[in-house]
């Protein structure tokens, strides 16, 4: 029988390791999506204003 402690820690790591790091990466390319997307629209809109 595993102590509580152990299994609390074991199941824990795995959640971070499936999870975590999914949503973690899915910010950063939210947030790289976003930076992209404002540079473009920086660059465009003096473009279009002449």
């Amino acid at each position: 029988m595993r102590h509580p402690v152990g299994t609390l820690r074991r199941g824990h790591h795995k959640t971070i390791n499936e999870h975590g790091f999914g949503l973690g990466l899915l910010a950063a390319v939210a947030i790289f999506i976003a930076i992209v997307t404002i540079w473009l629209v920086s660059r465009l809109v003096p473009l279009l204003r002449q």
